[in-house]
């Protein structure tokens, strides 16, 4: 495979990817095969299970007149939409719980724009269960791969802008491009248009804004396919051209990690899915809290917490006292004193009731996060020191869920259910999840979204 400065990085990845799509599944590795269900049936228990949550009802209300003629499915409910509608619902859902996936090194959630957007093109057009598959593995190869050439060693990108929001797009018009067969051309069109349209700023994580950036990414993506394969024009080298998406985006750029290993090394194996609902980085802390909590430590004897954690989850996560469930999501604070009170991390225990509660509130207040730049990213170490003196110690060396510590076939299953629960009948979670188990030979993917629909 030819180096990005041999080439030009933008068409070394649309004719690999234009090469692939032809191909059938079986000529990926098994573990990328199986890999590519476990992050279908995760981002699919997402949408669903953030079907029901205000901003998606917000949404519907101001906008679902402009929904479009019904060719695809808006999960967890019994609606439908046209192909780019559907595709944003769909990922405002996945996301919107801060529940979904995320790449080992790149700070980026890939798999809601490039599912979105594959499986609502792919219901449309009947495509096979395989065809689905294929594209959703290069939609994350792409996008992680366009994540790590901005935001991974050597790289340097600004902290402030959400790699999700500028880099989804790009993995969905990937997604899209292969269901809809581009040519190296085309496709180079579709990555053109797509990550034209590149945006997402940190500052909206909190509020609803941070779902709707991954979602637009989704739109974004399967639109510029779209118009790509009617002959809408894009930059052909936009990743690497002068004002370009690595220019703009990044200080430094690193653009081997676009081409080197591509199709020997897939990036999809990096993904690690989320076992508590909310910013990743306070998953060890919640690991650690709950180990305290098995200790059979006494939250009202309790004078302070120290979570000593990686500086980024001060950063992202370090908010003592969240003002709605939205902020929750990036409280470290929050998620430990819930989870040494009640022993549980859920998306009910980002709601309103629970910040609220007295018992959490106060424990809160005494929740310390300290940066700790010797900590890894994944790890944390707790120490409650109660009022008599005592210090009790916890230390989490990969939280779960991490490429330490992944999630197995079962827990992904389990949080699915966790998530449908609600939204689906107990036939249906079991349907759906043995059409993700066997999706390389089904048929028609209009059947996987009809499992996924909530029943009038």
């Amino acid at each position: 495979m030819p180096s990005a400065t041999e080439r030009g990085a933008t068409e070394i990845i649309s004719g690999w990817i234009a090469a692939q799509s032809p191909h059938r599944c079986a000529d990926l590795p098994e573990a990328v095969r199986n890999e590519a269900t476990r992050a279908l049936l995760n981002c699919l228990g997402c949408s669903i299970g953030g079907a029901g949550h205000s901003a998606r009802i917000i949404w519907n209300q101001v906008l679902g007149e402009s929904y479009g003629p019904p060719h695809a499915t808006i999960l967890g409910t019994p609606h439908r939409a046209g192909v780019t509608q559907a595709a944003l619902a769909n990922a405002l859902s996945a996301t919107v719980d801060a529940f979904c996936d995320t790449h080992a090194e790149a700070i980026i959630h890939p798999s809601a724009p490039v599912i979105s957007a594959a499986l609502a093109l792919a219901e449309q057009r009947r495509a096979s269960g395989e065809a689905l598959l294929l594209a959703i593995v290069l939609g994350i190869e792409i996008e992680c791969r366009l994540s790590k050439a901005i935001s991974v060693s050597p790289a340097h990108a600004s902290f402030g802008w959400l790699q999700t929001g500028i880099g989804g797009g790009v993995g969905a018009a990937v997604a899209a491009g292969s269901l809809l067969g581009l040519d190296a051309r085309q496709m180079a069109q579709a990555i053109g248009i797509a990550a034209s349209q590149a945006a997402g700023l940190r500052i909206s994580m909190g509020t609803y804004a941070t779902p709707l950036v991954h979602a637009q990414g989704a739109e974004t993506g399967l639109r510029a396919a779209l118009l790509a394969a009617a002959g809408f024009t894009g930059p052909e080298n936009v990743i690497e051209g002068e004002f370009g998406f690595a220019q703009m985006f990044c200080a430094e750029p690193a653009l081997f990690h676009l081409t080197e290993g591509l199709g020997d090394r897939y990036e999809l194996l990096s993904l690690t899915y989320k076992a508590y609902p909310c910013g990743i980085v306070a998953h060890a802390a919640i690991d650690a809290a709950l180990g305290l909590k098995a200790k059979g430590v006494d939250t009202g004897s309790i004078e302070r917490i120290e979570a000593r954690v990686h500086p980024s989850a001060v950063k992202l996560t370090g908010r003592q006292h969240p003002k709605d469930s939205n902020e929750a999501q990036f409280s470290l604070q929050h998620w430990a004193a819930v989870a040494l009170i009640h022993g549980t991390a859920r998306v009910a225990d980002g709601s309103a009731a629970r910040l609220a509660e007295p018992a959490v509130v106060a424990l809160r207040s005494r929740v310390e996060a300290i940066a700790d730049p010797a900590m890894a990213s994944d790890a944390a170490a707790m120490t409650a020191v109660l009022r008599n003196g005592e210090r009790i110690d916890v230390s989490v060396a990969h939280c779960t869920g991490s490429a330490a510590r992944p999630m197995s076939d079962v827990d992904v299953e389990t949080k699915f259910r966790g998530l449908a629960e609600g939204q689906l009948n107990g036939e249906r979670m079991d349907n759906v999840i043995s059409l993700c188990r066997k999706i390389v030979s089904v048929a028609d993917v209009s059947t996987l979204a009809a499992a996924c629909a909530k029943a009038v």
